[in-house]
């Protein structure tokens, strides 16, 4: 618990240029400390600013339990603003694990601020949990907070831009082979995830339909196959292009099941005002069998 005079008194000397940009997507800002008046301070010292052209969407919490709570709920959390001594001395870094590990929020940015320097993460914490910064209460100016968090959304940007790159299937837009493979790996064996269907699917003579048609009519049926896939309605599904033209979709039996795809893939597609009919190969199978079902056509 912080005293008193360790309530953080912002000056108001934060740069013009960084005011609210209309229409653009929020920053969401996780605030934790166990202090009202702290999260009266930075909302106050925070207010009405952008970074980076988009503002910021301020969320709070008063415990080191409780922020795992809204970590859990609200999706892409950019950075948290986290306090070492809470209920315990060092709530703040005990919690840092378990946004990493048990949340697997990598790309999350945590800058720590206490009130009580003699808490301060040794390097090693700091290297191995990936802390962008450590503040002391008493050095915060409005300035100083808005650069230090300035630096840490325009990381938490390049990380996510990064990221989407290496995950994403540059041709369809869908995620791609790596991030099919990330998907599989998280699962549960024995729980969430062996009642689920893997299938892959081939477009049969895919090669001879590029060397008749041509390389850019190829390109445009795999995307016209890559929307009908994502538009489908797999009860959750997941589906990637994993190879020049397989995709893979994965999900409950009732969306990724051979029954549930043939009917789809059975619909000519429409490309240039032409009809063009699919020929499919589908191979599926329980992720708890660990081995591909028959292949069938669609």
């Amino acid at each position: 618990m912080e005293t008193g005079n360790d309530l953080i008194h912002f000056r108001d000397d934060s740069p013009d240029a960084t005011r609210r940009a209309p229409g653009a997507a929020p920053w969401k800002v996780l605030i934790v400390d166990d202090d009202v008046d702290v999260h009266r301070a930075m909302a106050f010292a925070l207010g009405g600013l952008s970074i980076l052209g988009r503002p910021l969407a301020l969320l709070s919490a008063y415990s080191g339990a409780e922020a795992l709570g809204v970590l859990g709920r609200e999706p892409n959390v950019a950075v948290i603003l986290l306090d070492v001594v809470m209920e315990t001395p060092t709530a703040g870094l005990d919690i840092i694990a378990a946004i990493r590990h048990d949340l697997g929020l990598t790309t999350l940015r945590i800058l720590l601020c206490t009130g009580q320097p003699g808490y301060a993460p040794e390097i090693e914490t700091v290297q191995r949990y990936d802390i962008n910064d450590y503040k002391t209460k008493s050095e915060l100016t409005r300035t100083r907070l808005f650069v230090a968090l300035f630096a840490a959304l325009r990381t938490y940007d390049q990380i996510c831009r990064l990221d989407d790159f290496a995950h994403t299937d540059g041709l369809t837009g869908l995620p791609n082979r790596t991030a099919l493979l990330e998907r599989l790996s998280r699962c549960d064996p024995g729980r969430d995830c062996d009642d689920r269907v893997l299938a892959l699917l081939d477009i049969d003579q895919f090669s001879a339909i590029n060397d008749m048609f041509g390389h850019d009519y190829g390109d445009r049926l795999l995307r016209a196959v890559a929307q009908r896939l994502a538009a489908a309605p797999a009860d959750g599904g997941f589906v990637a292009r994993i190879g020049n033209d397989t995709f893979a979709v994965f999900g409950a039996r009732a969306g990724a099941s051979p029954e549930a795809l043939r009917p789809l893939l059975r619909l000519p597609l429409q490309l240039d005002g032409i009809e063009h009919a699919l020929s499919i190969s589908i191979g599926a199978g329980l992720l708890a069998d660990r081995t591909p079902g028959a292949t069938t056509g669609a």
